[in-house]
């Protein structure tokens, strides 16, 4: 057996073919392509006069294996796939070409495609000769086979090469390299020079899948399950891994639920941001804006900085409504009931919530920017009484807002003693009088005791912590 040669495809009929079927029934006998149907794919290919049916087959199934495109047609990637593999099983003996192979990636983070390549091999005073020539894929991948025997000194070096043909030296010296039948995963890292960024991967995105779907807003829409497969289809159709693409379809989504734009949450979730929108309104701001930085530094995607702006305005509003409306497992009221509570103005509510969910060091320091924001000492006061009376009542917004009115501000806690509140049954009284009831199974009054309660019927969810509020 030699090694696999490319392009082999359906209709020929030489003896490429017939390596190649070979290569297929060793990888088969030796579960590289697991199969049930093995024993028969062997004999239909075997009774197959050139690359029909069964050796397409078989070469899909090996492209699916290793997550290439399952064309069934034996391509650049394919062959190199297959040698690897065969190489690895001991197939070609000792007459195996050594090969270095991985891939090349651009300091600003995607794939370099379509980067011509040279190998050299290092000699003693600067004597470097040309070993041979490849050029990457679109997913970066390289590889370079030769002959020792062609080779002053088996000591190698892999160098780019940009427009202008200048050379970029990409790995240290390999030395020794005919010690070894093939060098992989040699990846490496090419500088901007090679290639710059030309467009970003988001507008070659958008600009592939709207050639098939006409807008790449249409991609939210997208669909991977068993009688649907949309990702898979523009994968076949772009040459686009399928992983980004499916990126750009939760952005699409995450887009309508969060109002920044595509560009915007694509950035997002390719740094690695979560693509549930809860999940990312958790996020702090200052996280986010660093995610758009380095997305546009790596040619993600190309935003200026007042689409960045922009897009920080829409994501604070958003993540402080969705923060807003959420409240605490075992609370009954939202923070956005709270605040509401509060007598305080659009503005003032909006920089407290921004204050309130930014990290921070201790209570100080919130109340301390608050008091920045322009929020008066009164209206402070008011928030760190709600504050403790909300610790105590598991955030009961109305059950809060009765008894501010009752204590007044933080220096008048006592009160509650006045009142009875150290007891059980003066909780049970204010809670009947707060949802304007004596019954104690009304609606009304189920809805004021907190989730934390639990019990089948409001005596024993009131029982369930002796009712200590």
């Amino acid at each position: 057996m030699v090694p696999i040669t490319f392009p082999i495809k359906p209709g020929d009929n030489n003896e490429n073919v017939v390596n190649l079927k070979a290569a297929l029934q060793l990888l088969i006998e030796k579960q590289v392509i697991q199969t049930t149907d093995g024993p028969q794919l062997i004999n239909l290919m075997k009774g197959e006069d050139g690359y029909k049916d069964g050796t397409q087959k078989t070469t899909a199934m090996f492209q699916r294996a290793q997550q290439l495109t399952p064309s069934g047609i034996v391509d650049e990637v394919t062959s190199i796939a297959l040698n690897k593999a065969l190489t690895q099983l001991g197939a070609f003996g000792e007459n195996v070409q050594p090969s270095v192979e991985g891939y090349i990636y651009m300091d600003y983070g995607i794939p370099a495609d379509n980067v011509k390549l040279r190998l050299y091999s290092k000699g003693f005073g600067g004597n470097d000769t040309v070993v041979t020539d490849a050029t990457t894929d679109k997913q970066g991948q390289y590889n370079f086979s030769f002959s020792l025997a062609n080779i002053p000194e088996a000591n190698l070096e892999v160098r780019a090469l940009d427009a202008a043909g200048k050379e970029h030296s990409l790995s240290g010296t390999l030395f020794n390299t005919g010690k070894a039948d093939a060098i992989s995963n040699l990846n490496l890292i090419a500088p901007t020079e090679v290639k710059p960024v030309a467009e970003s991967e988001f507008a070659r995105i958008s600009k592939d899948v709207s050639g098939v779907i006409g807008d790449i807003s249409k991609l939210k829409d997208a669909a991977e399950k068993d009688d649907r497969q949309d990702i898979t289809l523009l994968s076949q159709n772009t040459n686009w891994d399928a992983r980004p693409l499916a990126l750009a379809s939760l952005a699409g989504k995450l887009s309508d639920s969060t109002q920044l734009n595509q560009e915007a949450a694509y950035a997002l979730v390719r740094s690695g941001l979560p693509t549930d929108s809860d999940q990312l309104a958790q996020i702090n701001s200052d996280d986010v804006s660093q995610a758009l930085d380095m997305a546009t530094k790596s040619g993600i995607v190309n935003l200026t900085d007042d689409q960045k702006k922009t897009a920080i305005t829409a994501f604070q509003t958003f993540a402080n409504k969705t923060r807003l409306g959420t409240k605490d497992f075992s609370a009954l009221s939202t923070y956005d009931t709270l605040l509401t509570n509060q007598q305080l103005t659009d503005s003032e509510r909006t920089n407290f919530a921004n204050i309130y969910f930014a990290p921070r060091k201790d209570a100080a320091e919130l109340w301390q920017k608050a008091k920045d924001a322009g929020i008066s000492d009164d209206k402070i006061k008011g928030l760190q009484l709600q504050g403790k009376l909300g610790l105590l009542t598991a955030n009961n917004g109305p059950l809060i807002q009765n008894l501010q009115t009752i204590v007044g501000n933080v220096d008048n806690l006592s009160k509650m003693v006045d009142e009875g509140l150290y007891e059980s049954a003066a909780w049970d009284t204010k809670l009947k009088a707060i949802a304007g009831t004596n019954d104690d199974n009304a609606d009304a009054l189920d809805k004021l005791i907190p989730p934390a309660y639990t019990g089948g019927s409001i005596a024993e969810r009131k029982k369930s912590r002796r009712f200590r509020i």
